[in-house]
Formats: structure tokens, sequence, C-alpha cells
């Protein structure tokens, strides 16, 4: 018995990826299915492969699943009546290896790339050459069974359309609120002052808007000219120089009167254009009121906004792809409609991410 998360060297994922590459048969039950390509690619491999996941089709997409189908087995837990043994929310897994020892993992972790190696889990390793261990795992092949008994046949076409209704929503609601709003913008917005300063996240969250700094400015700049607001920034940030009085000068403007009810903002921790690290995505928000200014502590310069939370680092590839930006440096970043629901897209598809709008 031993104890596997994703703090050690040795991640959750990377011991099923060691347990694949020798199974002869592996058995899983997961409410929530998505795993990365690589260990996609291991359990296809497998000769004899089982998997049990919740009919869960708005968030697990059944295209991860279906090249399984040729080679494993497939089932469903209905999350609906008539079936009266609840969702499923398990996270089980046995396998068989070639010299017909057996293993276990039991514990939080869903087969998806953050439960395997990046989120705070924890899960209980049994392994049949241990001593004990041997009980416990005949006591999960059981109940693996009795659930495979209880699932349903997975119907790629129907969870498919699931699938692919979930999105098409999602963009009729967009549509909605762009007739309500004229033509929504699309902006990205760093939470963070400065290069790695503090972040303002929490101000976001308790008090629904989004926010830019330069909280020691002494005017409301909806109230000044471009020049005026320049002369501001001189007298308060003395050590920036032109260039960086100017950019600042630009983005509060840009946030005062271009950013308005009805646009959609990605929330991020932003990145340089040389680092491969990966990349902290807050939340998606759409703006839901015109530019106030704000009294007391935290960021004054604010719109209100509906935040839908993520919070989750991302491959620095997956925002670099989708926006097609090499860096996110500047406060705040203009993008456009087919770039952001490239990354919504993809935020689903790998992620099980559903961008509510």
């Amino acid at each position: 018995m031993e104890l596997l998360t994703n703090r050690q060297n040795d991640k959750i994922g990377d011991r099923l990826c060691v347990e694949l590459r020798k199974a002869k048969s592996i058995f899983i039950a997961a409410a929530y299915f998505l795993p990365n390509d690589a260990v996609l690619n291991l359990m296809s491999k497998v000769p004899d492969l089982k998997i049990i996941v919740s009919e869960e089709f708005n968030i697990n997409n059944p295209d991860k699943l279906k090249p399984l189908t040729n080679r494993g087995r497939v089932r469903c837990i209905p999350t609906f009546p008539p079936y009266t043994h609840g969702r499923l929310h398990a996270k089980v897994i046995w396998g068989t290896r070639d010299d017909s020892s057996e293993f276990a993992i039991v514990g939080s972790a869903n087969l998806t790339t953050e439960g395997l190696f990046s989120n705070q889990e924890a899960c209980i390793f049994f392994d049949s050459r241990s001593k004990g261990d041997a009980e416990v795992i005949d006591t999960v092949s059981t109940w693996l069974k009795n659930v495979w008994t209880d699932a349903a046949r997975f119907d790629y076409k129907k969870a498919k359309a699931v699938f692919d209704n979930t999105r098409r929503h999602w963009k009729k609601k967009n549509r909605i609120y762009a007739q309500d709003s004229a033509i929504p913008n699309y902006w990205i917005l760093k939470t963070t002052e400065g290069a790695g300063g503090s972040s303002y996240w929490h101000q976001f969250l308790e008090e629904g808007v989004i926010a830019i700094g330069w909280k020691e400015l002494p005017i409301n700049p909806a109230e000044v000219s471009h020049q005026q607001l320049i002369s501001a920034l001189e007298s308060v940030y003395r050590n920036d120089t032109a260039t960086q009085v100017s950019i600042a000068a630009n983005t509060i403007r840009r946030f005062t009167y271009e950013v308005k009810s009805g646009d959609m903002v990605i929330i991020s921790g932003g990145y340089p254009p040389k680092s491969n690290k990966d990349v902290y995505i807050y939340g998606i928000a759409r703006v839901t009121g015109e530019f106030r200014e704000r009294k007391g502590p935290g960021w004054r310069y604010v719109h209100d906004a509906d935040i839908q939370v993520i919070e989750r680092y991302f491959p620095k590839s997956l925002l670099v792809n989708s926006l097609g930006k090499k860096s996110q440096l500047k406060t705040i970043h203009k993008t456009d409609q087919a770039k952001f629901e490239k990354l919504c897209d993809a935020l689903r598809g790998d992620y099980g991410i559903v961008v509510t709008g």
C-alpha cells in the first residue's frame, strides 16, 4: 500500500503510465474522462480495456472515448431516473500486469490531465505483490464488475450530440448578448500589479468586477483629457519613462472607453515570450456595467462583471495556439471572437471546462 499525490516527482499520472505500459488488462471507473494524448495513447494499446464514465457529456468529451471503443469497451452511468444508484463519482482503476500480478489505484483523481498531474489529489496504490493488498484488490475488482453490470452502453452519436449542443447553446447565448449590447469585444486582462506583483483577483470576486491598477492616481480618467491623464501619471510615477507613461495612459483610456457591457474578458496571469511555464487562467468574465471609479482600497477603475471561476494552470501553448499571442505582458490585450471561441473549445474538449458566458 502506498500513497500517491501530485506533490512529489512521481505524479499519479506518471505511475499510471508505468502500469499501462505493462498491463494486459485495465478496468477504470471515473466520473470525468479527459486524459492527455500521451495517457490516451497508452490506454489504446492495452489488450483488454474497460472504462465506465459518468454520462455527463456536457463535460466529458466523447471524442476522447471513441478511439478506445475499438480495442476496449466503454459504458456510462446515467445521471437521471430510472437509474437509482446515484451518479458516478468514483475514481478507481484496477489492472492486471503481464506477469499476472495486479494493482489498484483508489482515490480522488479523475482521469483528467489536472487530476493525474497537477491537482491536489490523493490516491492509495495497492499491489498484489505486497502483503495484505491482494484482498483489497479483490474487493475493488468485485465492486467494478458490479458497477459495470449497472452501466449503460456508450452511444457515441448521442454523446456527441449532447457535447455539441452544449457548445451551440453557448454560441446562441452569446449571440443574444450581442444583440442586446451591439457587437461584443473580446479581451485578455491581467490581474497582477506591475511585473509579477500582487494579484487583485480577490477583489474581482468579492465585488463582481474587473479592474485595472494605477490606484495612486488622484483623478477619474473619464473626466479628464488624454493630456491631463499623461500629466497626472508623470506627476505620480516620476521614475517611469515617457514610453511607460504613454503605454499606461493608452491602457487606462482603452479600459475606460473601449471596454463595454457585453464584452467577454479572459482573466489571466500573463506570460513572457520566452517562458515555457504553465499559464494561470483565473476566470472568464462578461462585462455587465460601464466604467466607474470606486472608492476605498484596491484598484479604483472598474467595470461590473459576471465572473466564471476557472483558477487552473494550462500549458502556455494552449493560449498561444488559441489566441495567437506569443506573450501577454500588457495589462489588457484585445482579441476577437474566433480566437476566443477557439480557446473555449480547447478548454472544453481537453479539460471539460464549459464557458457559460
